[in-house]
């Protein structure tokens, strides 16, 4: 592990986790638990790990307990201009070199905080050639619209397909999740039917009763299920007319949202959403992502003239 006190503890377990390449869920959860304890982070293993998925930088299979850090790329969205930021494998050799680039070559490199996450590192560029030519040197390719890519690749939330299961059991940690007022509660019950959360080896299981039938699902599916069709979960806003506030994708904060769906609508910016009076905000989305993904979440799409104005200070 780096022990620089300038980075982030996300860049901590970044930097570990480019050297290792991959493996079992476990060792993930004891490199990111370890960053934790030695740097003070009150966040769970299972947070730092999945704020590097959303970001791009890991892959992980939850079901198969798996994970592999994502091939380095330089990946370029609509609406930010010439301005590339660094997603994948995140080695220190790579940094190195990649913020060595000079303003006199036609290249800005900078870097955005984002709190205990791994910090986003962006580089703005002089032209679509010199773009090529760092990414060039760097090895490595450039992406264009990853949001657009990964919107694409979302399936319809549907209970076809899902497999049957065991009820959760009956133990402390059993809650039912509330439709209504999207909260949790605790539970001794398993009667009703609706959406069950409990621990299970250092993991959070989910299981949604249906049709007199038990399914395993993770917890966005469950939730996205029990809520199809609701309006005033998720809302797009239209970016200013000078660009000084950006598009956004707006999300109910209590309502989860699958893996790929937290990758492709952080892919529109390379930042972690911010929250705001109890919403997740997740800037430069472009409208045709923000209807793409809200038809197959089964959540209708309120779109609002008024651009989004939230403090941007940091993530989440």
């Amino acid at each position: 592990m780096a022990e620089l006190d300038d980075i982030s503890p996300g860049d901590d377990l970044l930097r570990w986790c480019s050297e290792s390449g991959g493996g079992t869920w476990s060792s993930l959860r004891d490199a990111a638990a370890f960053v934790s304890a030695t740097r003070g982070v009150r966040k769970r293993p299972w947070q730092l790990a999945a704020d590097l998925s959303r970001l791009g930088h890991l892959d992980i299979d939850w079901n198969a307990g798996r994970w592999s850090v994502a091939p380095a790329c330089l990946a370029l969205s609509p609406g930010m201009g010439l301005c590339a930021y660094l997603a994948g494998w995140r080695p220190e050799s790579l940094i190195e070199r990649f913020r060595a680039q000079r303003e006199d070559l036609g290249v800005y490199p900078f870097d955005i905080a984002q709190g205990s996450a791994s910090t986003a590192m962006f580089a703005k560029f002089d032209g679509v050639d010199r773009l090529h030519q760092i990414a060039d040197e760097l090895n490595l390719p450039v992406v264009f619209d990853p949001s657009g890519q990964l919107a694409e690749l979302v399936g319809v939330i549907s209970l076809e397909g899902l497999a049957l299961g065991a009820p959760p059991p009956f133990e402390e940690t059993l809650r039912l999740f509330n439709p209504d007022s999207l909260a949790w509660s605790d539970t001794t019950s398993r009667d009703e039917p609706g959406l069950y959360e409990f621990e299970l080896h250092g993991r959070r299981e989910h299981r949604l009763s249906v049709d007199g039938d038990w399914r395993i699902v993770d917890r966005s599916t469950g939730q996205l299920l029990l809520l199809r069709g609701r309006q005033g979960l998720v809302r797009w806003h239209k970016p200013q007319i000078d660009m000084a506030e950006p598009s956004a994708f707006v999300v109910r904060e209590a309502l989860a949202m699958p893996q790929i769906v937290e990758r492709c609508l952080a892919s529109a910016s390379g930042l972690l959403p911010v929250t705001h009076r109890g919403m997740r905000v997740y800037r430069n989305v472009s409208h045709e992502v923000a209807e793409e993904l809200a038809y197959r979440l089964g959540c209708p799409l309120e779109v609002q003239n008024d651009p989004m104005i939230a403090p941007y200070g940091g993530p989440r």
